[in-house]
């Protein structure tokens, strides 16, 4: 840190980015030796991770479910920082809120196949969202299947 000139309070300033300012304070200050794995929960450790690439800021980062602990109000402000900072991601995930901060989209099949192409996120969100409420629709088929018999039923017997 002395050699790059950072200061404990650019490293503050660094993790109010990811909402962690309050971390040193807690843990009993700077000099605190901890095992991270017992004082941080899932969601900790991955801004903890965020943090760190802030403080490096590298030209590019691959991150792989890089935000699947943290709110989704903290992940846009993640992701904005490291687009403010100039950090190119490449980003694995399953969150379709990161779709907006990128540009293409590498898509695996499953079968061996993908699928590399422009990112229109707008667009693929719409999908998204029209995908869910017919998923939604299917899942209410079996019920009005057995109305309609029940339906029929009653009807067949009105009828004799």
């Amino acid at each position: 840190m002395d050699h790059r000139g950072v200061t404990d309070d650019d490293l503050l300033t660094i993790l109010s980015v990811v909402e962690m300012d309050h971390i040193v304070e807690r843990e009993g200050g700077w000099d605190t030796a901890r095992d991270w794995r017992d004082a941080l929960s899932g969601g900790d450790k991955q801004k903890i991770a965020w943090a760190r690439l802030f403080y490096h800021n590298p030209k590019y980062a691959v991150l792989d479910e890089a935000t699947s602990h943290v709110p989704l109000e903290l992940e846009m402000r993640m992701m904005q920082h490291a687009t403010n900072l100039g950090i190119t991601l490449l980003t694995v995930s399953h969150r379709p809120s990161l779709w907006q901060y990128h540009s293409h989209i590498l898509q695996y099949d499953g079968a061996g196949g993908y699928v590399f192409t422009k990112l229109d996120a707008e667009h693929r969100l719409a999908l998204q969202d029209e995908k869910q409420a017919l998923e939604a629709k299917l899942l209410d088929v079996p019920k009005m299947k057995a109305r309609l018999e029940g339906l029929r039923m009653v009807l067949e017997e009105r009828v004799k």
